[in-house]
């Protein structure tokens, strides 16, 4: 299981989901899931800015 922030489907949220989970995405049109071999962990703050007013 993995822990993340999904965005653009239907909603934006926080999660977990399975490895499983991603590689159904495929048939949905996204034709594959690829490891960031060049992650660099950052706090939410400073990769989604601040809120809308």
């Amino acid at each position: 299981m993995a822990f993340g922030y999904v965005t653009g489907l239907f909603e934006d949220e926080w999660g977990t989901f399975s490895i499983d989970e991603l590689m159904e995405l495929r048939w949905m049109g996204i034709p594959r899931i690829e490891l960031d071999l060049h992650f660099d962990p950052q706090p939410i703050s400073q990769l989604i800015g601040p809120a809308s007013p």
